[in-house]
């Protein structure tokens, strides 16, 4: 197990690796891309809505680094037509988050029913690197955050597709947080499913858009 202190993941790193597998992991940012307008819809089993995610085109400098960039991601409800529910902000209405390849992905805020938090230093999901076994250990918001490269293999069985490969599952565990859970990301598609404390059951990728900016 390697475990990646956090002012290393932001001040000492630099370059990165290729498509594959290198020496040091898999290139982290190819798993968080936030490039382009993106939409993610996901369902869960034990609910009659969906919630879908959107990327904000815009993006702002991270406080702590000029050179990294913070995309805005908001969830909200959306109701079947025949279903009875209300559709609006989901419970974690939005993430602050951003992924390159000379420091790795991190969150940098949320907001939730009790309001915006910020996180400083930022919760870090990954390195710029990442092989199973890394962890990076954050201590934020009197929060402890340890994010645990589980395991990459076969996705979850995804309404999507139920033959996806080379799933990255990440287990964030320190406590009760509402972004302590489950993580499942794929090369070139950001998260594509997540259990978050609060949820009962997996949340399951069912479709996906992208557009150039």
């Amino acid at each position: 197990m390697r475990t990646l202190p956090l002012v290393g993941l932001i001040l000492g790193l630099s370059g990165c690796s290729g498509d594959n597998i290198g020496i040091t992991g898999y290139s982290m940012d190819d798993f968080f891309p936030f490039d382009g307008v993106r939409t993610w819809t996901f369902q869960n089993e034990d609910e009659i809505y969906e919630v879908r995610a959107t990327l904000s085109p815009d993006h702002e400098a991270a406080p702590d680094e000029e050179s990294i960039q913070v995309y805005t991601i908001d969830y909200a409800i959306v109701c079947p037509e025949d279903g009875e529910c209300t559709e609006g902000p989901w419970r974690i209405s939005q993430l602050r988050m951003s992924s390159d390849g000379t420091y790795g992905t991190f969150i940098y805020g949320m907001t939730d029913g009790s309001g915006e938090h910020s996180y400083d230093p930022p919760i870090g999901l990954t390195g710029r690197d990442g092989i199973v076994g890394d962890v990076i250990s954050t201590e934020t918001a009197g929060t402890s955050f340890d994010s645990e490269f589980a395991e990459i293999g076969a996705c979850p069985d995804l309404p999507i597709s139920d033959t996806w490969e080379d799933c990255v599952r990440f287990e964030v565990t320190g406590g009760d947080h509402p972004l302590h859970g489950t993580y499942y990301a794929i090369k070139g598609w950001n998260l594509v499913g997540f259990q978050f404390n609060d949820d009962a059951s997996l949340w399951r990728l069912s479709a996906a858009t992208y557009e150039d900016e």
